[in-house]
């Protein structure tokens, strides 16, 4: 289907939980910071939390009904997703719907070890892993207190499972982890992985952070070994990383910049909250309820996923006096 302004929506983003272990200061509701036993005060004995509003059938439904009107991409967030107890039923369900050519997932990493093969027999075909830093006590404070290794360890699994290609996304917060650009840009050296650099928005619990917001401009222009890739690999429709990469070193390095280079006039997604709400832009306070119609009336949600595709503005509303009603826990990573 195509929106209000003639782009085509094929892309879905579904937050299976807003729960996360880690407290990342740009994300997180809240407390920035976050101490340990209130990290983990949402998870059980096992370390896994239950269903939500939402279940495996019902994210499902919504992906099948998704794709009779074109969506033939989804991405899986949270949250953290692996925490999720039915992950695993998740994934294997979305998989086997008509019609996806792309099943993905977004981890901050913490339990991709343990899940990462079980992952790919289910049908996840890549993993994006969110990692904000290469030094463990910078990556501790952006995170409240996140185990590195652990991270790196999932990483190293999921290659191993072939979830591939294999992306690592880094928001950078000015003064506490920009001085580690160069450590990523060497990961894609030897190995190839994309490694992405994304603008940080104003969706934080911390309204202070905007100011701390580094431009992708500025990481190319002190990174002048960094040239355009080769413009005849694209990313896919709707595509909103632009890729450059070091001459001889096998992987791309990737800038998404919302704030200072809009991507909306080729905007293809919508995202589904845990609860059940569906949104059609990140930048934007509308949303469509599809809880009601999953819970009496499924054959409505192809109506309201159409409503939502018409109710995408031109574009999102970041900038001077915008005011979120939301966190990016709440919304869906």
């Amino acid at each position: 289907m195509k929106d209000g302004f003639g782009r085509t929506v094929s892309y879905l983003r579904i937050s299976v939980t807003e729960d996360c272990d880690l407290g990342c200061l740009y994300c997180r509701a809240g407390s920035a910071m976050p101490s340990s036993e209130s990290r983990l005060a949402c998870l059980s004995r096992s370390g896994r939390v239950s269903a939500g509003p939402l279940s495996a059938g019902d994210f499902v439904a919504v992906v099948s009904a998704a794709a009779r009107l074109g969506v033939d991409k989804v991405r899986i967030t949270g949250g953290e997703p692996l925490l999720r107890e039915d992950i695993l039923d998740i994934v294997s369900g979305i998989a086997a719907v008509p019609g996806l050519r792309d099943l993905a997932l977004t981890t901050n990493g913490t339990g991709l070890s343990r899940l990462a093969a079980e992952l790919k027999r289910a049908g996840l075909g890549r993993v994006n892993v969110s990692l904000d830093s290469l030094d463990p006590g910078a990556y501790a404070l952006i995170t409240g207190g996140g185990d590195l290794g652990a991270v790196l360890g999932g990483i190293e699994d999921a290659k191993k499972a072939g979830l591939s290609p294999l992306r690592i996304n880094t928001v950078l917060v000015r003064g506490i982890n920009d001085g580690g650009i160069g450590d990523f840009i060497a990961l894609t050296r030897a190995e190839a992985i994309d490694v992405r650099f994304i603008e940080l928005m104003p969706i934080s619990p911390d309204p202070d952070l905007e100011a701390r917001m580094v431009s992708s401009a500025e990481i190319l222009a002190s990174h002048p070994e960094l040239v355009p890739d080769d413009p005849s690999s694209p990313d896919g429709p709707g595509a909103v990383a632009r890729y450059y990469r070091v001459p001889g070193f096998r992987g791309r390095v990737g800038f998404i910049s919302p704030m200072t280079g809009s991507f909306c006039s080729g905007c293809n997604r919508l995202r589904l909250r845990a609860d059940g709400r569906l949104r059609p832009c990140l930048g934007s306070r509308d949303e469509v309820d599809l809880l009601p119609a999953l819970r009496s009336d499924p054959g409505r949600i192809g109506e309201l996923l159409a409503l939502a595709i018409g109710m995408k503005p031109e574009r999102h509303l970041f900038g001077p006096g915008f005011s979120p009603d939301r966190t990016m826990d709440s919304i869906g990573g």
